[in-house]
């Protein structure tokens, strides 16, 4: 196991239908879609993190299928881990993106650690 580190460079809010023309069905109700960049000293790394936000810009972690609460603990996983967010339902994800810029990730073969 390779550990590395490296910085977010970029974090994006996406539409599914912004990135595919028919929404794929591995994704059932998730309607968003959050890419990072995470730049080492020779790579690029992007990450997706899949989930249904609220207009308020905040998300709920539980969901109605196995496969859906696994994508969004995900996400919350990796909020807690990387930004020590304690209240996730209430946790603005589409406005801090632009506060994930220049946070350092722990990256393990090429891909972001997430507990």
């Amino acid at each position: 196991m390779i550990t590395n580190h490296g910085l977010i460079k970029e974090a994006k809010l996406y539409s599914v239908y912004d990135l595919w023309k028919k929404k794929p069905k591995r994704i059932g109700n998730d309607t968003d879609v959050i890419i990072i960049k995470v730049k080492t000293a020779d790579k690029e790394i992007k990450e997706m993190f899949f989930t249904c936000l609220k207009a308020d810009g905040s998300f709920d972690p539980k969901a109605f299928s196995k496969a859906g609460q696994f994508r969004r603990n995900k996400l919350a996983q990796f909020l807690k881990y990387y930004f020590n967010v304690e209240n996730l339902e209430s946790y603005n994800v589409k406005g801090s993106l632009k506060d994930w810029i220049g946070a350092q990730v722990r990256l393990e073969n090429d891909y972001v650690y997430i507990p």
